[in-house]
């Protein structure tokens, strides 16, 4: 059980590292400015409701890699922790 516990684990951890490293930006003002100029006009409200809405709220709320990343890390091991008593 351990061995498939640490899948999801590694996925996630590894999944953030590639997108960390490869984001175009390194701030949440580099990454307002980006969505203002880039991204918003890309996503035409009318065609993309959902995703426009989430990156206008970005714009408004910030985005911190380092704690988007804590906040997912702590759901993954919150699954994981039943599956680690019954082991």
């Amino acid at each position: 059980m351990r061995r498939l516990a640490n899948c999801p684990l590694d996925s996630y951890v590894y999944g953030h590292a590639l997108q960390e490293a490869s984001l175009p930006f390194d701030t949440a003002d580099d990454l307002a400015g980006m969505t203002q100029d880039v991204f918003l006009p890309q996503l035409p409200p009318d065609q993309f409701a959902y995703l426009n809405e989430s990156a206008a709220t970005l714009l408004v709320t910030g985005y911190d890699p380092a704690e988007e990343f804590t906040f997912g890390l702590d759901l993954v091991l919150a699954a994981l922790e039943p599956l680690r008593t019954t082991a």
